[in-house]
Parts: C-alpha cells; structure tokens; sequence
C-alpha cells in the first residue's frame, strides 16, 4: 500500500470530523424521539393511574382523581413532547449546517463528501 500523500491525510481528517458530527446530530434526533415516547408513556401511565385511583374511590373525589390524573397525564406528555422537538430540530438544524459546509467544502471530492455523509 503506497503511503499517503498530505492532501489525503488531510481529506481523511476532515472526513473524521464530519462524520463525527454527523453521529452528534443523529443523537441529538434520536434523544428528541426517545423523550416524544417517553412523554406518550409517562402521560399514558399518568392516565391509568387516575382513572383506576378514580375508580377505586367509593366517595365522590373519584370523579376529582380522574379528572387530576387526564390532567397529569395531559401535562406529562405536552412537556416531555415540547423538549423532544426542541432536542430533535437541534439535531436537524445541526445535520443541515453540515450538509452545507461538507457540500462546498473545497478539500473534499464527491466520493469523500459522501463517506462524511455516511451516504
């Protein structure tokens, strides 16, 4: 294997530092949907909780319980589902900053440009 030249050490480092990039930004949009999901299943079990409790009460804060726990579970998910789309447009806004600066990066051939892309 012939040694290589500086240009092309030079191209492989920066098609290390895109792609590391890259892996930030799909974590950023990964952990923006995990906490959609979480928000769903923690506002789910909000709702079981208060509806069953409701259930169970023989008095009249039964009504109440379950009303107190729709709003629990309301909440639960609208916050967990705000931080996930905040979380995950940083991911993409991260993502398409990328695509720019690897797209006119004049360092970088179109073979390289699509190995930082993982393309």
């Amino acid at each position: 294997m012939a040694p290589q030249t500086a240009p092309d050490l030079t191209a492989s480092k920066i098609v290390a530092r895109y792609r590391d990039a890259y892996r930030i930004a799909r974590i950023f949009v990964g952990l923006g949907k995990t906490l959609k999901i979480i928000g769903l299943i923690l506002g789910a079990i909000c709702l079981a909780a208060g509806l069953i409790t409701g259930a169970k009460t023989y008095s009249s804060d039964g009504e109440r319980i379950a009303i107190y726990g729709l709003l629990a579970g309301i909440v639960a998910w609208f916050l967990f589902w705000a931080v996930g789309v905040v979380v995950s447009s940083l991911g993409q806004q991260l993502r398409a900053s990328l695509d720019g600066a690897v797209n006119t990066s004049p360092f970088l051939s179109n073979q390289q440009r699509l190995e930082a892309m993982g393309i």
